[in-house]
């Protein structure tokens, strides 16, 4: 997978809104079109252009930075556990100047998430295991 890194896929540049450059950065990101976008291609325009627009407003600066953003949805792929998803923010948080070490750690979150959630999951056994003792 191949990230461009042209001028006006970085903010500070000024050629393009940052927002635009986003959805550019969404297109750009993998070689290989995701099991996402493939769908998206084959839907009505409108619904693929309200996604792709949702996207791009969701993940552009807000009260949190594009990067910090990526990073988020970074850890939320890995939580989630979708591979594509994960490549792709990757990728996405990369381009946007995430270091290794950002992603790892975000990633680490992610993963003591999930493993939370599966230790909450797993109190529903000894949950039922007490009240059946119990009866």
């Amino acid at each position: 997978m191949k990230v461009s890194r042209s001028p006006q896929l970085t903010q500070g540049h000024g050629a393009v809104p940052f927002r635009m450059c986003w959805a550019a950065l969404w297109m750009v990101v993998d070689v290989r079109k995701a099991r996402a976008d493939r769908f998206l291609d084959s839907v009505d325009v409108s619904v693929s252009g309200t996604f792709r627009s949702l996207a791009s407003m969701i993940l552009g600066d807000g009260a949190l930075s594009a990067r910090e953003k990526a990073l988020i949805a970074l850890a939320c792929s890995v939580a989630v556990r979708c591979e594509d998803c994960t490549r792709r923010h990757m990728e996405q948080a990369r381009a946007l100047g995430a270091t290794r070490e950002e992603m790892l750690e975000a990633a680490a979150i992610a993963s003591l998430i999930r493993m939370g959630s599966g230790l909450n999951t797993a109190a529903v056994i000894l949950e039922e295991l007490d009240d059946s003792a119990a009866r």
